[in-house]
Formats: C-alpha cells, sequence, structure tokens
C-alpha cells in the first residue's frame, strides 16, 4: 500500500488475468483471419455472372474484427482497477469503466470475502442518501455479479472489487481502509 499521511491507494499486482484475456484474443482473432484467408483468400472478384463477389471482401472483414476485439481487449491491461482512500472518501474503480468517489458518509459496510476461490472487497452503501457522491451503475456493477456467483450475499452490496488486483495480503488490505474510515462504517473481514 502506499500513500502519503492523508492517503492510501492499494498498490497493483502484475496483470496477468488481463494479459492471459488478452493473449487469448490474440490467439483467438490469428485463427479467424486464418481460416478467413484459407477459406475466402481465392475467392474471384467477379462471379461468372459479371457481378461482384461479396465473399471476397470476407479476409479483410475478418481482420478488421479481429483488430477491434484484440484492441479491446487490452483496454484491461492499460485500464487497471483502484482502490484509494482518504479520511474524506473512499475512490474505486471496479473495473475497466469510471472512478466513483464514495464519500464515507454513505458507506454502510465494508467486508472482504472470499467466493468462489477469489477474494472480493464488497462495498455496501446507506440507503436513501442519493444526494452524496457517486452512484454504482450497472456497468460498475460487472464484478459484484461474477462475485454473487460464488458468495450470494454478495447482492446486498452495491460494488465490488476483486483483490486480486493489488499485491499484498487481502485481510491487510482491508485493515489498511479501516484506518481511514470513521467509525459508524462496519469493516468486517471474512477471509
Amino acid at each position: 500500500m502506499a500513500g502519503a499521511a492523508d492517503r492510501i491507494e492499494w498498490r497493483r499486482a502484475f496483470p496477468a488475468r488481463a494479459l492471459r484475456l488478452a493473449g487469448s484474443c490474440v490467439a483467438a482473432g490469428g485463427f479467424a483471419v486464418g481460416a478467413a484467408w484459407v477459406l475466402f483468400g481465392d475467392e474471384p472478384a467477379a462471379l461468372n455472372t459479371g457481378e461482384a463477389n461479396p465473399l471476397v471482401s470476407v479476409p479483410q472483414w475478418t481482420m478488421v474484427a479481429a483488430a477491434a476485439v484484440v484492441g479491446a481487449s487490452f483496454v484491461p491491461v492499460f485500464r487497471r482497477p483502484t482502490v484509494a482512500a482518504t479520511h474524506y472518501a473512499l475512490s474505486v474503480r471496479p473495473g475497466i469503466m469510471r472512478t466513483l468517489l464514495l464519500p464515507w458518509a454513505t458507506i454502510a459496510e465494508i467486508t472482504g470475502v472470499r467466493a468462489g476461490g477469489e477474494e472480493f472487497l464488497l462495498i455496501r452503501l446507506q440507503p436513501g442518501l442519493d444526494a452524496l457522491g457517486d452512484h454504482p451503475t450497472y456497468w460498475d456493477q460487472a464484478v459484484l455479479r461474477a462475485a454473487a456467483r460464488g458468495y450470494p450475499r454478495a447482492d446486498d452490496y452495491d460494488i465490488a472489487i476483486r483483490m486480486r488486483e493489488f499485491a499484498g495480503a487481502a485481510p491487510a488490505k482491508v485493515s489498511a481502509l479501516a484506518a481511514y474510515a470513521p467509525e459508524n462504517v462496519d469493516i468486517t473481514s471474512r477471509l
């Protein structure tokens, strides 16, 4: 955990999971492009009727689609999750989308759990405090849906963060957040 006396930020771990996903996309894209070239690479430009052959462009469009998928698969390598805390707020980016600023006044509970062989940090927000801080949307809750598959009680929370995305032991990470949270925030660990 890095930070000054008034701020803490969890250090990110090596992006092994994101690189495996990107590598899989590169391999699948290469296979798809190769198959398209083998199957449609020698298509004539014109049909016997003299009309343009639509199959002649299949390899090029397959290459464009594969490049788009491979490019998108590298986004998680560079846009990584973050967890940072000050005495005012908790700042989290659960996935690749946006960073949420959650004032401590809006947080009811933070807990670390093990679900399906993974460790997650779950955050439950106070109901009815709509005017304060950011609110998680469907896209911000993708990791929460993954946690709910292995831990059904995760549906009671609003945000989840994969702890393996960060360096260090999971209980130590939860303890580090406890030092910045006010007493009214319930911080537990089931790790």
